[in-house]
């Protein structure tokens, strides 16, 4: 994963840079602060449960924007 998500409004994603030291540490960001969202792989990442699992979609950049500009996960 290269992107973190950052919602600034309803049409658009910003995407920036973000790399990882391990797994533990992309799991924590993924825990804590957001999304994560590759536009070049397309693979949508996100917390889908409070138990710690994880979810893993293969979706365009359009798909993206709807489910984080909703504030859901759900596809």
């Amino acid at each position: 994963m290269n992107s973190g998500i950052e919602n600034n409004n309803r049409n658009s994603i910003k995407y920036r840079p973000i790399t990882f030291d391990s797994a533990k540490k992309m799991f924590t960001y993924l825990q804590d602060v957001g999304d994560l969202y590759s536009p070049d792989e397309r693979i949508y990442v996100f917390n889908y449960s409070e138990s710690g699992a994880l979810a893993v979609y293969r979706i365009c950049e359009l798909r993206a924007k709807v489910i984080k500009g909703s504030g859901g996960h759900a596809l």
